[in-house]
């Protein structure tokens, strides 16, 4: 039961991440997470996913991580940065999406696995099925 109700809002969502339903993710837009050993993430949720590691705190200062290549690039994807595997290549709403900044990544990572990070987010109606589940 739990598990349909948490499907019910995956695979329907039309158009760009604008128009997701659920909560809206504020990564690179107004926070990053500091993890224990210095290490920050754009969100906390991510935790120590190299990927996602945007600078080290002992190392650089917020300011610098804030604005630094690792955050331009999360913030600034481009077709060519994601496989051709994805099904957001041939999207006509790929710049709205990834620049709207309401995919989450985490979701992606839990619903496809690390290696799958630029796949579409699993409310898109071009998501590939989960091949696990979110509600862990």
């Amino acid at each position: 039961m739990k598990h349909d109700i948490i499907n019910k809002r995956y695979y329907s969502d039309k158009g760009s991440s604008k128009k997701f339903h659920g909560a809206a993710s504020f990564v690179l837009s107004s926070r990053l997470f500091i993890l224990p050993d210095g290490k920050v993430t754009i969100c906390e949720q991510l935790y120590w996913n190299s990927h996602f590691i945007i600078g080290d705190v002992q190392r650089t200062n917020l300011k610098d991580i804030w604005q630094s290549q690792e955050a331009l690039y999360l913030c600034n994807l481009s077709r060519q940065d994601i496989g051709q595997h994805n099904k957001c290549q041939a999207c006509t709403h790929f710049e709205e999406c990834f620049r709207y900044g309401n995919r989450c990544w985490n979701n992606i990572t839990k619903a496809y696995g690390k290696k799958y990070w630029d796949y579409p987010d699993p409310r898109c109606i071009l998501a590939p099925k989960k091949t696990n589940r979110l509600d862990h």
